[in-house]
């Protein structure tokens, strides 16, 4: 093919080639990412430390029913974990046959002081008893109707129940049926269900952060729904031999729906700082040790470099290269590149 027969071609793949050019240039240039921004600001940032624990009841607020004689144990109507009203029968208990014995030597003890001071009251009208004798066979017969009011008021009702004398929430049942039961040992327990109280391991490294009075925010860890705040009552700063922890103890001021017995993450606020600015953990990006973030200004993204600081878990503090009011990338910012063009989505419901 001569030379002349190659010009043409040569004139028609270059001005094709620079249409091609200027085709992808200008696509590259319209290139937009849809992204999601979030406006930077100042607001309080909290520094938390966490912990795991169960839930149950302060002791000392439990109301112990007990046994007031010795008795045995017919029959258990409740269990750990039921409401219960006041006046409810908890337990059906019989004196045991010492208890019974007991009482039967008291009623006759109180028969024969009554049948003594009746017979010395009769002979002092005879002049053959002395004012003495009867005031002692008096004492002796008002002791003896004493001791027996009291087995019998220990003893309990006839009919064998025992009835919780406050509403409240069966927090532990200590007997079973066909147990006998010494005088003064607990039956059961009640709590008031409205306080819990939780016991929160924690790293010994971390009790001298703690404190009395901290607030304290309760996610149950069987359904992150249910939810409750409390504040530290106590710190324990003793380590446990079997779980190497030390332990706080948190009041929760209001239940929320919180199960006793179930297991809870805790995060104790520790400290509290005011008007730090902050963005979103997932606007900050990282490459080469060093963090940057997206901020978009005239409908382009640019990347800026940043210097962090604290972290709570939910937002970053900016320390340098981002100023209140900027709007920052929290959604896309992956796919960005420095000066690419961008379109804001509508903030996500």
């Amino acid at each position: 093919m001569t030379s002349k027969m190659l010009w043409p071609l040569i004139l028609v793949s270059t001005l094709l080639s620079g249409c091609g050019s200027g085709a992808e240039s200008e696509s590259e240039a319209t290139a937009t990412a849809q992204v999601r921004v979030t406006v930077a600001k100042l607001a309080a940032m909290s520094r938390h430390l966490e912990g795991y624990g169960a839930v149950g009841f302060a002791p000392e607020l439990l109301h112990t029913v007990s046994a007031a004689a010795d008795v045995r144990v017919e029959r258990v109507l409740v269990s750990a974990g039921e409401s219960v009203a006041m006046g409810q029968a908890l337990l059906v208990v019989r004196p045991t046959a010492t208890t019974s014995l007991d009482t039967e030597k008291a009623l006759n003890d109180a028969r024969f002081a009554s049948q003594e001071l009746s017979r010395l009251e009769s002979l002092r009208q005879q002049q053959l008893a002395t004012n003495a004798e009867v005031a002692v066979a008096r004492q002796a017969n008002a002791n003896a109707i004493a001791t027996l009011a009291s087995l019998r008021q220990r003893n309990g009702p006839s009919d064998g129940q025992v009835k919780a004398d406050r509403a409240g929430l069966v927090a532990s049942v200590e007997v079973q049926q066909g147990d006998v039961v010494a005088a003064g040992a607990p039956l059961l327990h009640l709590a008031d269900r409205a306080q819990l109280r939780l016991r929160l391991g924690i790293e010994p490294a971390a009790l001298s952060q703690l404190h009395e009075g901290q607030a304290v925010a309760i996610v149950a860890v069987y359904d992150a729904a249910v939810k409750a705040n409390g504040h530290v009552v106590k710190v324990v700063r003793q380590i446990d031999p079997q779980t190497r922890l030390g332990e706080a103890l948190v009041d929760v001021d209001a239940a929320g729906g919180l199960l006793p017995g179930a297991t809870v993450k805790a995060a104790i606020e520790i400290a509290q700082r005011v008007q730090v600015l902050s963005v979103p953990r997932q606007a900050v990006l990282y490459a080469g040790g060093r963090s940057y973030a997206y901020v978009v200004r005239a409908g382009k993204a640019s990347q800026v470099w940043v210097k962090t600081g604290q972290d709570d878990g939910r937002n970053i503090e900016i320390v340098d290269g981002i100023k209140p009011g900027d709007e920052v990338v929290v959604e896309g910012n992956y796919e960005l590149e420095d000066g690419m063009a961008v379109k804001i989505a509508a903030p996500s419901p």
